[in-house]
Order: structure tokens, then C-alpha cells, then sequence
């Protein structure tokens, strides 16, 4: 059985969809409209009590309330169905510190495969968790955005979003 938790954020809503014995995260939806419709396509149950659940929302919504950077257990998400090379890709992602970008090159070199840089891209268009595993700090070469699922415009609002934070707290730590 499937369940859902959506997320009222500043971007918009978001939400979650997991299991609950075990709780393991199955996806992450970036802010959008109708998303009630994507659970009702996925015939899940709202469950606004599961205490992991309501942890990862908090989360999630703190991270677009201009707050916190998201910290959650990786050990949550379920990578089991994905391509070895995807997980791979996924895993080096998570890495990305907050405020920070990279190439997608970079994360190619990074888990031995130098000349897929190309497939990094593909593997992150299919990341399940694009808030949590953070897609959105992988740039192209040439300094351009490059694609993104929740747009191009929402993914440069994420950067923006997270340098501005990172400026604040370190003028905070300047003090």
C-alpha cells in the first residue's frame, strides 16, 4: 500500500509518496499544481500521522522557506529498482554540498565513468527524489543551467535560493 503527504511550501506543493511497514521513501515531487493528481494516479492514501513522514515534510519544507538545507537518512529512499550506473550517479549527487554546484562532468569523473557525462544527465532526469538527492546543483560545463524537471526556472530559484542562505549564514558567522 501506497501513502502520501502533501507539502504546502513558498514554491507551492510538493509532496511525498511512501510505505509504511518499513517506511521507505518511493519518490519526491518537486512544487507544482495538481498534485493531488499524481497521488490519485498512483491510488495512494494520505497519511499526515506517520511520524517519518511528517519528518521528511518538515524537511522539505524548511528547505524552501528559506531555512535549512534537507538532511535526511539515505537509508530512507528506495534505490532498489534503479540501474547500478543510476545509483551511482544518485549517490555521488547527494554529495553536492549545499550551495555548491558542479558539472556534470565532475560527477562522471567521479564514479570512473569520465566520458558519460551525457548519461549522468539521463540517470539524473530520473532521479525519484529531486529535493532530497539534489539534481538541481549538477550544471553544465559551460556555466548553463542545463534541464531540470521542475524547469529551468525552478532550478535556478533552488540555487539562488540555497547561495542566499549560505551568504546569510556566513555574514551571521562574520558577526
Amino acid at each position: 500500500m501506497l501513502y502520501h503527504l502533501i507539502i504546502k511550501t513558498a514554491f507551492g506543493y510538493c509532496g511525498i509518496l511512501f510505505t509504511k511497514k518499513p517506511f521507505v521513501l518511493k519518490q519526491a515531487f518537486l512544487p507544482q499544481k495538481n498534485i493531488e493528481k499524481i497521488f490519485y494516479d498512483f491510488d495512494s492514501i494520505e497519511d499526515n500521522r506517520n511520524v517519518k513522514a511528517k519528518k521528511i515534510a518538515s524537511e522539505i519544507k524548511n528547505y524552501f522557506n528559506n531555512k535549512i538545507s534537507i538532511k535526511i537518512d539515505l537509508d530512507m529512499l528506495d534505490l532498489n529498482n534503479l540501474p547500478p550506473f543510476y545509483k551511482k550517479v544518485l549517490l555521488k549527487t547527494a554529495e553536492i554540498p549545499f550551495s555548491q554546484t558542479c558539472f556534470y562532468k565532475d560527477i562522471a569523473q567521479e564514479i570512473k565513468k569520465p566520458k558519460a557525462w551525457r548519461a549522468v544527465g539521463n540517470a539524473l532526469a530520473k532521479n525519484p527524489f529531486p529535493i532530497i538527492i539534489p539534481c538541481h546543483r549538477v550544471i553544465k560545463s559551460d556555466g548553463s543551467l542545463g534541464k531540470f524537471g521542475g524547469g529551468t526556472e525552478l532550478k535556478r530559484k533552488m540555487i539562488k535560493l540555497e547561495q542566499e542562505l549560505n551568504k546569510l549564514k556566513g555574514e551571521k558567522n562574520a558577526l
